[in-house]
C-alpha cells in the first residue's frame, strides 16, 4: 500500500491527488455547490497504480474532510457509492444521496 504517498487536497483544483515517483497522478475530483455540500464527481487511478487501494484512500480523505468540515455529500463518483461505501458504512450518515450518471 502507498501510504507513504501524501494525499494533498488542491481545493484550486477541486482534488484530492496523489503524486507517484514515476510522474502518475491519482486523484479524486469534488465539486463544492451553494450550499456547502460536496458533490464527489470521479475518482481516477492510473493503470500503474490500480490494485493498490489507492481510491479507497483518496475516498476516506474525502469523506473525512466532509465529515470533518460537518457537512454532507452527493455520490456522483460509482466508486465511492458500489465500492467505497459499503465497506465503510459508518460513514452513511455524511451521505445525501448517490447521483446516478
Amino acid at each position: 500500500m502507498n501510504t507513504e504517498i501524501p494525499i494533498v487536497d488542491n481545493e484550486k483544483e477541486g482534488r484530492f491527488e496523489m503524486k507517484f515517483e514515476n510522474g502518475d497522478m491519482a486523484h479524486l475530483d469534488y465539486v463544492i455547490l451553494k450550499g456547502g455540500e460536496y458533490d464527489l464527481t470521479h475518482t481516477f487511478v492510473p493503470n500503474s497504480q490500480r490494485g493498490k487501494n489507492i481510491a479507497s484512500l483518496l475516498s476516506t480523505a474525502a469523506m473525512n474532510k466532509v465529515r470533518d468540515n460537518n457537512k454532507k455529500a452527493f455520490l456522483s463518483c460509482s466508486y465511492i457509492e458500489n465500492n467505497w461505501l459499503p465497506k465503510n458504512p459508518d460513514y452513511i450518515k455524511y451521505v445525501i444521496r448517490a447521483i446516478k450518471k
